[in-house]
C-alpha cells in the first residue's frame, strides 16, 4: 500500500459505520485488483474458517477458498495461491484470510492485499477507538487522524497550502493539528 492509499481509507473509517468503512475498503481493494470476488474470513477455534464478509461471493469463491486453505502444509505458510485465486493470513490478534478470486497470484501485490483486508478487519470489529489516549487501543482515531495528515503533507512535499487545500481546511487547521499531534515539520529540497 502506498501513501496515498492511507488519508483515503482513514477517512473512510472516520466518516462510515465500522460495517460500512470495512465493505467499502473491500471494494477498494476489489476495484485495485480488478477481482472477481474479495472476501474476509476469520479462523474459528476448531481450525474452519468462517465467512466476515465478501463482495461478488459465491458457492464456487467459497469452495475455492474452503479448498486452499485445506491444502495449507506448514503453519507458517501465509500465502496460498491456486488458478487465479489467492488466500493470504492476515496479522491480527486472532487469525484472519483474505481471498482475491480472478487474479493472477503472481502479479499482484500480497502486502498491499494483506493492508487493505486489515483495515476492513479493524473497521468490521471496532478495533479502532474514538479515544484521544494513545494508551487505549493499539491503533486510535487520533492516530489514524495523525497518519492521514502525515501522509497528506508528504504527498504535498509538506507544502501547508496544498495540504490544506487538500484536506478542505484552513492553513491554520493544518499548523494547529501539527502541534497537536506533535509532528515536526519536514523540509524538502527544491
Amino acid at each position: 500500500m502506498d501513501h496515498s492509499d492511507v488519508p483515503d481509507l482513514a477517512r473512510i473509517l472516520l466518516e462510515n459505520t465500522p460495517r460500512d468503512a470495512a465493505k467499502e475498503t473491500l471494494w477498494r481493494l476489489m476495484a485495485r485488483l480488478r477481482a472477481r470476488s474479495v472476501a474476509l474470513w476469520r479462523e474459528t477455534p476448531n481450525g474452519d474458517l468462517a465467512l466476515e464478509m465478501g463482495l461478488g461471493v459465491d458457492g464456487e469463491t467459497i469452495t475455492k477458498a474452503n479448498s486452499l486453505y485445506a491444502a495449507r502444509q506448514p503453519e507458517s505458510v501465509a500465502t496460498l495461491s491456486g488458478e487465479n485465486a489467492l488466500l493470504a493470513r492476515v496479522a491480527r490478534p486472532e487469525t484472519w484470510w483474505v481471498y482475491a478470486d480472478g487474479v493472477d497470484p503472481r502479479s499482484v501485490d500480497v502486502r498491499t492485499i494483506v493492508d487493505f483486508a486489515c483495515f476492513a478487519a479493524a473497521a468490521l470489529h471496532r478495533s479502532f477507538t474514538v479515544d484521544d489516549d494513545e494508551r487505549g487501543s493499539p491503533v486510535t482515531i487520533r492516530a489514524i487522524k495523525r497518519e492521514q495528515l502525515v501522509a497528506t503533507l508528504r504527498l504535498h512535499e509538506w507544502n501547508i497550502a496544498r495540504t490544506a487545500r487538500a484536506m478542505s481546511v484552513t492553513r491554520k487547521t493544518i499548523y494547529d493539528w501539527l502541534g497537536k499531534y506533535k509532528i515536526s515539520r519536514e523540509w524538502v529540497p527544491k
